[in-house]
């Protein structure tokens, strides 16, 4: 009588560990701040082509901001800091630190 494939089931444990809700999670997460992530939408967009990395450069000094060959897009006037690099953090451990 064959027991299936080990690793399928392998595979199937480590899949249904994700699903795992511990108990009393609603207590470790009362009061956590909603998440609300605004998308960026632009009111237009153009390409621009550049016929050598002198024109590059001179549109990057022009609108102020660094751009190379690899550069996909770029806003203007230039984003703030992204809400990626945001963290939430323990305020006891900034206090100690703050104490350094």
């Amino acid at each position: 009588m064959s027991m299936g494939n080990p690793r399928c089931n392998k595979e199937e444990d480590q899949q249904l560990d994700l699903l795992y809700v511990p108990e009393g999670w609603e207590e470790e997460w009362s009061e956590m701040p909603e998440f609300v992530q605004d998308r960026q939408r632009p009111y237009a967009q153009i390409i621009v082509r550049f016929s050598n990395q002198e024109d590059l450069d001179e549109f990057a000094h022009k609108i102020g901001q660094t751009l190379n060959k690899n550069s996909q897009c770029t806003w203007y006037p230039e984003l703030g800091p992204s809400p990626k690099r945001k963290v939430y953090v323990d305020e006891s451990v900034l206090s100690g630190l703050r104490d350094l």
